[in-house]
């Protein structure tokens, strides 16, 4: 499969006006995170490798999903921040003790040859989840510390590493105008593509067995 040149962030508007008011994304503590394997996987690798803080951010390399939308966004709140790939991953790349890659997925029976032959290497736990989640095409930003204590840490980056936004399919068309007013307002941001995602009703979508919707 080619590489992406787009990685994507979901999440919800004020993570959105807070990303791009202060310039920054902001890695958190994954412990409270709904998969509990996954969490269980980045604690044993905290412990094994005596840290005090792991800390991580996560996006997507798939195209626009509704299971993405509907689990990561904050429904009518919620937003998609496209990024580009490798501007943004090379400004992340500058910071110390960041490590960056795909998250990897296996089933049961992997997870058994893997134990078979010696377990997993302690550098693959923070990036393994079960193959159920193999649609998330998921990409992880893991800052991890041996000697100081935090909860969140943010890292510096340049507002033309976003390609664009979307903002939820679920909000009304006509509030979309103001939310990109907002955005567009903000320092840095005027001409910052904004729009509403039309994943749950198009109109091209729609005219390809009606060629009449959208004609006036």
């Amino acid at each position: 499969m080619a590489q992406s040149e787009r990685l994507r962030r979901y999440c919800d508007l004020p993570s959105v006006l807070q990303m791009l008011t202060s310039k920054t994304v902001t890695l958190l503590d994954p412990q409270s995170w709904h998969d509990k394997n996954d969490t269980f996987y980045i604690g044993e690798y905290v412990k094994r490798k005596k840290l005090k803080t792991l800390l991580a951010f996560c996006m997507t390399k798939s195209d626009e999903t509704y299971h993405h939308w509907r689990i990561y966004s904050a429904g009518t709140g919620g937003a998609c921040v496209v990024f580009r790939r490798q501007a943004l991953l090379a400004r992340l790349d500058e910071y110390v003790d960041v490590t960056m890659g795909d998250v990897i997925y296996k089933t049961m029976g992997d997870m058994r040859t893997e134990a078979k032959n010696g377990g997993l290497a302690i550098s693959k736990l923070p990036f393994l989840k079960r193959a159920g989640y193999e649609a998330e095409e998921e990409y992880r930003v893991i800052f991890e510390s041996i000697s100081d204590v935090s909860s969140f840490i943010n890292f510096e980056f340049s507002i033309n590493m976003i390609e664009s936004i979307r903002l939820s399919p679920w909000l009304h068309k006509d509030l979309v105008g103001i939310t990109r007013k907002i955005i567009q307002g903000i320092k840095g941001c005027s001409t910052l593509r904004v729009s509403g995602s039309t994943l749950l009703s198009n109109e091209q979508w729609k005219r390809f067995v009606d060629p009449s919707i959208g004609v006036q």
